[in-house]
C-alpha cells in the first residue's frame, strides 16, 4: 500500500469553548503544585476556577489536539533524565517542567510510517514562541506526548471537583501518597477505603497517564494526593487503571448498605472472609476478571478469578472459599 503524506494543519486553529487556559508555572495561577502535600497544603477555592469546554472530559484523538495546551508535567525524580523523550532534540527537564505549550501542527503517514518518514507533533511555547517537537516512527494516529499532559483536563476537573467531598474506592487503603518537598520524594499514605474525602486543590500529575493530580484531606486532617486521568487523552491502553470514575464515588456506601461493622471494617481494608455476600466483597476486591458458574449439590456455584492469581467461590451467594 502506498503511504500518503497528510498535513492535519499547518497554523493553529482556534477552538470556540476550550475554557481557561494555562497560565505559565509562575504566575499567579499555577498547575504545578509547589511544597509539600500532607502538611496543610494550601486550599484552592471553587469559584476561582471556571472551564467553559464544551466536551469537557471527551478523548480527543491525535487530530484534535490542534490548538489545544498542553503542560510539562511534574516527573518523579528517578524518571526525569527522560521525562519528555518523544521530542527532538531532547527537552532538559528542569528548563521545560510546568510551561505549556499549544499543538500548532501534526505530520505523518495516514497509515503507516517508516524511518523516511516520521510522524510529528509540532508545538509553540506558550511563553516565548518557541517551537518544539516530537518524532516517531508511526502512523501520527499513535503519536503521544509522554510527560504531557491537557490543560483542560486539569481546568475542567477544577470546575467538577475542587471543593466537593467524595469517597475513596482505591483497591488498597495505602494508594494515596504524601509529598515531602525537603526529601523530593512521596511516600504511601493509609486511609481508609470509602473514607470521605474533600479535594482541597487540583494541580498536574506526575504521568500522561494520569496527568490530574487530587489534593484531598480527611475529616481527621489527614492529607494526600491521588494521581487519576480524567478523558483518556494522550495516554495509552494502561490508563483505565487510573480513570478518575473508578477511584472515587460521589455518594457514601455505607448510607447505602446498613451492613455490621464486622463487614464494613474488612471492606475497608480491602479484605475479605467467608460468609461475605457476593455484593460485599465486590465492594472490597473489586470486579473480577473472570466469572464461572455451576451447579453442586450445595446449589448454585459462583467462582471468581482476579489477575493476581486469587479466586473466591460462592455457595448460593455467599463466599465458602478463599484461594490466594
Amino acid at each position: 500500500m502506498k503511504y500518503s503524506n497528510i498535513v492535519f494543519a499547518s497554523c493553529l486553529v482556534i477552538i470556540a469553548g476550550l475554557g481557561s487556559q494555562a497560565a505559565n508555572a509562575q504566575g499567579s495561577d499555577p498547575y504545578i503544585h509547589s511544597g509539600s502535600i500532607g502538611t496543610s497544603s494550601p486550599t484552592q477555592t471553587p469559584s476561582q476556577y471556571q472551564s467553559y469546554d464544551v466536551r469537557p472530559f471527551a478523548a480527543l484523538t491525535v487530530r484534535e489536539w490542534i490548538g489545544r495546551k498542553f503542560i510539562f508535567l511534574p516527573v518523579d525524580k528517578a524518571a526525569r533524565t527522560y521525562a519528555y523523550g518523544d521530542f527532538h532534540p531532547a527537552l532538559a527537564y528542569q528548563k521545560y517542567v510546568g510551561r505549556t505549550a499549544t499543538v500548532s501542527e501534526i505530520t505523518g503517514q495516514e497509515y503507516g510510517a517508516d524511518n523516511d518518514h516520521p510522524s510529528s507533533i509540532h508545538l509553540v511555547m506558550d511563553d516565548n514562541g518557541e517551537r518544539v517537537a516530537t518524532s516517531c516512527n508511526c502512523p501520527a494516529s499513535q503519536l503521544t506526548l509522554s510527560g504531557l499532559g491537557l490543560v483542560s483536563d486539569i481546568d475542567n476537573a477544577r470546575t467538577k471537583w475542587l471543593g466537593k467531598t467524595l469517597y475513596l474506592n482505591t483497591k488498597t487503603a495505602a494508594e494515596l501518597q504524601a509529598y515531602d518537598a525537603s526529601r523530593d520524594e512521596s511516600t504511601p499514605v493509609h486511609v481508609k477505603k470509602f473514607s470521605a474525602v474533600r479535594v482541597t486543590a487540583i494541580v498536574a500529575g506526575y504521568s500522561s497517564l494520569s496527568p490530574v493530580r487530587f489534593i484531598l484531606r480527611t475529616p481527621e486532617g489527614v492529607e494526600a494526593y491521588l494521581d487519576v486521568n480524567v478523558s483518556n487523552t494522550n495516554a495509552g491502553a494502561t490508563s483505565s487503571l487510573f480513570r478518575v470514575e473508578d477511584k472515587f464515588l460521589t455518594d457514601d456506601p455505607h448510607a447505602a448498605h446498613n451492613w455490621p461493622k464486622k463487614v464494613w471494617d474488612a471492606i475497608e481494608e480491602s479484605s475479605i472472609f467467608k460468609g461475605m455476600t457476593t455484593e460485599q466483597a465486590r465492594m472490597s476486591w473489586g470486579e473480577p476478571n473472570v466469572i464461572g458458574n455451576s451447579t453442586s449439590t450445595a446449589g448454585r456455584e459462583e467462582s471468581w478469578s482476579y489477575s493476581s492469581g486469587s479466586k473466591l467461590v460462592f455457595t448460593n451467594g455467599i463466599l465458602t472459599t478463599v484461594q490466594n
